[in-house]
């Protein structure tokens, strides 16, 4: 976890779920960054739930590089070492969405400000949950 790897399946899976079980009110969840690879997101659908809704926000590499670089990386050894995190990020999302992808909705975010792109999120939950209410 330290060097930036993905925390194992057999330990995050159970944590979110005792997460989401202590809020039996709740309506729905939100769990951003998560699942972060195939193995989480399939322990998760076999033995928690699976998901009703995921986001999924499309954004160019240089893109993400950019923005995350702007919002903490500070000097070159953290930028390098954020560059290969977004990478190794996104040589897994594609298998990530896989087991989900029929429940996976699109957002265009390269050329949106954080608002737009929030806006777009909202639109899609709203879309999903009056879906869920007919």
């Amino acid at each position: 976890m330290k060097e930036g790897q993905n925390v194992p399946a057999n330990d995050v899976v159970p944590m979110v779920a005792e997460q989401m079980m202590s809020q039996p009110n709740a309506m729905g969840f939100l769990i951003v960054g998560f699942p972060r690879d195939k193995g989480q997101a399939t322990m998760f659908n076999e033995e928690v739930k699976r998901p009703t809704l995921v986001l999924h926000l499309q954004v160019k590499r240089d893109v993400l590089v950019e923005r995350a670089k702007n919002g903490t990386a500070k000097d070159d050894q953290n930028s390098l070492k954020l560059s290969e995190q977004i990478n190794s990020y996104i040589d897994t999302i594609s298998s990530t969405i896989e087991p989900n992808k029929k429940v996976t909705a699109e957002i265009d975010a390269d050329e949106k400000n954080k608002d737009e792109i929030f806006k777009a999120a909202e639109k899609e939950i709203d879309k999903h949950t009056q879906k869920s209410e007919t």
